[in-house]
């Protein structure tokens, strides 16, 4: 279904998407990707924006930014440290060791 297609995903398991599926054009550091009539967001409040999004496109913007403010979907993270890119070299490395520990093979299975 991804084949040829712009997706994106969880940050923890884009080497492991690219190695096992290089035929997906992954988009790095994105919370949602629209290709076509496909649609892909990585981490968990990115799946709210891609529910916000599947809605916009089913009903239109102003549907999508009422059901946003009904939801009180207003992301201030307490510590801004959502991404590899903003958390910085020691919280990375604790993130990596952690999914190590559990099994990366599990999330990117999942992912897939």
């Amino acid at each position: 279904m991804l084949n040829g297609r712009k997706a994106t995903t969880h940050w923890f398991v884009y080497d492991a998407i690219e190695k096992n599926f290089p035929e997906i054009e992954l988009v790095r550091d994105a919370r949602v990707v629209i290709d076509g009539n496909v649609f892909t967001s990585g981490g968990v409040t990115a799946g709210i924006e891609l529910g916000i999004r599947l809605l916009e496109e089913a009903k239109g913007s102003r549907v999508a930014a009422t059901t946003e403010l009904a939801m009180c979907y207003d992301p201030q993270p307490p510590f801004g440290t959502g991404s590899p890119s903003k958390a910085g070299p020691d919280l990375l490395k604790a993130a990596i060791k952690y999914a190590e520990k559990i099994g990366t093979e599990k999330l990117w299975l999942a992912a897939a």
